[in-house]
């Protein structure tokens, strides 16, 4: 039998819904051996406990949860931020202490060197901060699949707009990254019948997970009753353990981080070309590292897939 894969899920869970959503589904992926959770971006601390309660509804209280920085590289963090997902009962939960992410995960990384995958599917905030801390974390770690960018488009997205210096210094830093970007996953949407199949089991991990749901229909900005959760956390998940629905090619990447308009986002240069225009500022061609960056999806069988593990809980 196949060791199962260490891994340390980086979140932001409680803005959208699929940070939840893959967090329940690693848990049930026998292929995985989750050893933490740590969060990140404006309220760190309320995540965490978020995250514990999800955890616990799971059965899985023995997963340590440990808040990271809730400020980003350059702005701290603000004082008025409404978590949308965040129910009263989750106070109190038991979570590390304040700030105490990024050294759990050095300590987890320490502990375990070259065994442990870095799930990144927040801002890259805490990751940045371990590599400006603890420079051999880069050779501590096997990798990080990291949920975010987009290459089909102009676009900024919600990973790296949250805290654009810390995406810029992960990925110009060396570190092995791997990147499920926004435009494979937008596909992958959750159909509504598997939700109402949550809404009517029984199980507590399943509980939870509709009133996440359901606060995040009510509450988002953005979204509203019957949006579909597309999948973009959980295809990161997927990705450290399998290559079975997805494909990859080689990009050279860095992220706009002076641009009037195209601050923040991510830019790709196919790997081996070799023009760039190093003379309007931007770094020569080859020093622009080489990632797998994700290419095709097969997004129906994926659906398909996820749901067999997210339901596959059994009734209590």
């Amino acid at each position: 039998m196949q060791d199962k894969i260490k891994v340390l899920i980086d979140t932001d869970i409680g803005d959208d819904i699929d940070d939840a959503i893959a967090i329940a589904y690693a848990l049930n992926c026998p292929e995985l051996d989750v050893l933490g959770v740590t969060t990140v971006y404006l309220d760190a601390p309320a995540r965490a406990r978020m995250t514990k309660s999800l955890l616990r509804a799971a059965g899985r209280d023995d997963i340590p949860v440990h808040p990271g920085s809730s400020a980003t590289m350059m702005e701290p963090a603000p004082q008025d931020f409404d978590l949308i997902q965040y129910y009263p009962d989750m106070d109190g939960m038991p979570v590390g202490p304040d700030g105490s992410g990024v050294q759990f995960l050095y300590d987890t990384l320490r502990a375990n060197p070259g065994q442990v995958v870095i799930l990144a599917l927040g801002a890259f905030t805490n990751i940045a901060l371990l590599i400006k801390e603890h420079p051999d974390a880069i050779d501590l770690m096997k990798e990080i699949v990291w949920m975010g960018g987009a290459f089909d488009r102009h676009f900024l997205t919600w990973n790296v707009c949250c805290d654009i210096e810390a995406a810029a210094m992960v990925l110009a830093s060396g570190a092995p990254v791997r990147i499920v970007s926004r435009d494979v996953c937008e596909p992958c949407q959750m159909p509504l019948e598997q939700i109402d199949a949550l809404r009517s089991s029984n199980h507590p991990v399943h509980r939870e997970l509709i009133r996440l749901i359901d606060a995040w229909w009510d509450r988002h900005a953005f979204y509203k009753k019957g949006d579909r959760p597309i999948l973009f956390d959980s295809l990161a998940v997927t990705a450290v353990f399998t290559d079975e629905f997805l494909t990859y090619r080689n990009e050279r990447v860095l992220v706009e981080t002076k641009g009037e308009f195209t601050r923040g986002m991510t830019f790709a240069v196919k790997a081996g070309y070799d023009r760039f225009p190093g003379q309007r500022g931007y770094p020569a061609i080859e020093e622009i590292p080489v990632f797998q960056v994700t290419d095709t999806v097969r997004a129906q069988e994926y659906v398909k897939h996820h749901f067999e593990r997210l339901i596959g809980w059994k009734d209590r």
